[in-house]
């Protein structure tokens, strides 16, 4: 049961969900959960379905609020699914929190939720606007400024897909004038204040002229500041005496394409669809989990940000990152890989919990 808690209270911890909305961050910055989050995944089983689930809604109202349109006025039907060891899902039948990531962070929070163990299957009314559930608002709208100013001034773990590319692309082009044939890999190793502190290539002497000066040129890249302490990556460098210019992207940061569609920007929808977020997410969960596997057990929540086509632009692992440099390059292969059905907004944010390795308490 302890390990059941802590496991609950990670989740709490961890857990966010929320659209790139106007002020373009996702709340939940990992600090403590609050109180009335606590008092319920700490809790033992309340003796109906129904009574735990109406006792989460305290919960789900500081940690589920959409920041544009508040807590819905009228009742969401949810249809909870209880299983015999307590461990329970939840899909909303009818109404919205207000936003898609809303609606997937009220199911999360309802499916970390305690409940009686025994299989059970109901459909629970939840509402939101009684004056008991006492929420300043004000103050959660500072706190959320205060976050989002927070996470503005610090920068990224890791650089991304197109700083890389940016900071790479000009310089191995440059690297043609040096002359010789063919196309050569370089590693190049990053240092957290973006320049470069090694590069090395395949297939040529380090003490060639070529060599050196493919070197010279590629150390004068340069990418955004990060937090770890180095990125590496291996680029290709197609010399002057190969037939075509044309550069793949870095093979070290994997993309897929979106799914095929037929659809044209007017019919697209404004953002992706919770059952297509939802799909997307479970789909990656035993990958990471595979990327995981001599780390015990426990719950990590990423933080992705899709471009209107679908890919990911971003994936973090939100701290505490418990991981090492092998898992993490593990994980961002696989979080990156995930593709959602194309969209209008410039960007959908959407933050996602994962369990990996034996299941709390069990």
């Amino acid at each position: 049961m302890n390990s059941l808690l802590r496991g609950c209270a990670l989740l709490a911890c961890t857990l966010w969900v929320q659209t790139a909305a106007a002020q373009d961050e996702v709340l939940g910055a990992p600090e403590p959960p609050p109180a009335v989050c606590r008092a319920v995944f700490g809790a033992p089983p309340r003796a109906t379905l129904e009574t735990s689930a109406r006792a989460a809604i305290p919960c789900i109202a500081v940690l589920c609020r959409d920041p544009s349109s508040g807590l819905p006025d009228r009742p969401l039907s949810v249809d909870i699914r209880v299983r015999a060891n307590g461990s329970a899902s939840a899909d909303i039948a009818s109404g919205s929190m207000g936003s898609v990531a809303a609606d997937a962070c009220l199911e999360s929070v309802l499916g970390t939720t305690p409940f009686p163990r025994r299989r059970a299957r109901t459909t629970v009314s939840l509402r939101f606007s009684e004056p008991s559930l006492g929420i300043d608002h004000d103050r959660v709208r500072a706190e959320d400024e205060r976050t989002a100013r927070q996470r503005a001034s610090q920068p990224p773990e890791a650089p991304s897909r197109n700083d890389v590319a940016s900071a790479l692309r000009p310089a191995s082009e440059r690297a043609r004038s040096c002359g010789g044939s063919g196309v050569v890999t370089a590693r190049v190793t990053f240092v957290s204040d973006g320049s470069v502190s090694s590069v090395s290539l395949s297939r040529l002497d380090r003490e060639s002229a070529l060599a050196r000066c493919i070197v010279g040129i590629i150390r004068s890249a340069a990418v955004p500041p990060f937090r770890q302490p180095v990125f590496r990556v291996n680029y290709p460098v197609r010399l002057a005496g190969t037939a075509s210019s044309a550069l793949p992207p870095p093979p070290h940061l994997p993309t897929s394409p979106p799914p095929p569609s037929m659809a044209t920007p007017a019919t697209l929808p404004e953002s992706p669809s919770r059952v297509s977020v939802g799909s997307a997410m479970r789909g990656l969960v035993p990958r990471a989990a595979g990327c995981l596997r001599d780390a015990g057990g426990g719950v990590f929540a990423a933080t992705f940000v899709f471009s209107s086509d679908g890919r990911v632009k971003t994936a973090t692992v939100r701290d505490p990152n418990p991981f090492t440099a092998d898992q993490n390059r593990c994980l961002q292969f696989v979080l990156r890989s995930v593709t959602l059905p194309p969209f209008r907004r410039a960007e959908f944010r959407v933050s996602f919990p994962f369990r990996y390795g034996p299941a709390p308490g069990l």
